[in-house]
């Protein structure tokens, strides 16, 4: 072989290696996205239910019958989101350090009274391991 045909040689190899690292950076970049736009997604859900959570339930004041439906509409739609959340992080597609967060916002809405009674008397069905989680979360 001439020093021409190892020089195209080596340009080939050299490019084929740039190629594969591009390739890679944008692969990298294209999950860092989808995970900010999850994430986004979830905030956004739970800034929602938030805004239409009545205020005696952040508050801890008792619940008046009036706004029970209202509240009891938003803590289902909470726990719905919990539940998938839980599901999400078992499975791996939530980091540890989002989960904590996550799971301290849980620990404080569900010593919420309103939160404990709609548990209790609506008795809300979920899939076994996410019952478990809350039954632990709430102790």
């Amino acid at each position: 072989m001439s020093i021409y045909e190892w020089l195209s040689l080596a340009a080939l190899f050299l490019a084929a290696i740039v190629a594969i690292f591009q390739l890679r950076q944008s692969t990298l970049d294209s999950i860092k996205w989808q995970r900010l736009s999850f994430f986004e997604k979830y905030t956004a859900r739970y800034q929602h239910i938030m805004e239409i959570m009545p205020e005696c339930v952040l508050e801890d004041k008792p619940l008046p019958e009036k706004d029970e439906e209202n509240a009891f509409r938003a803590i289902r739609l909470y726990l719905d989101l919990c539940s998938e959340e839980y599901y999400l992080y078992t499975k791996g597609f939530i980091n540890q350090d989002v989960w904590k967060e996550w799971e301290e916002g849980m620990k404080e809405m569900f010593s919420k009274p309103a939160l404990t009674r709609y548990i209790e008397t609506k008795n809300p069905k979920y899939y076994k391991d996410f019952l478990n989680f809350m039954r632990t979360i709430r102790q």
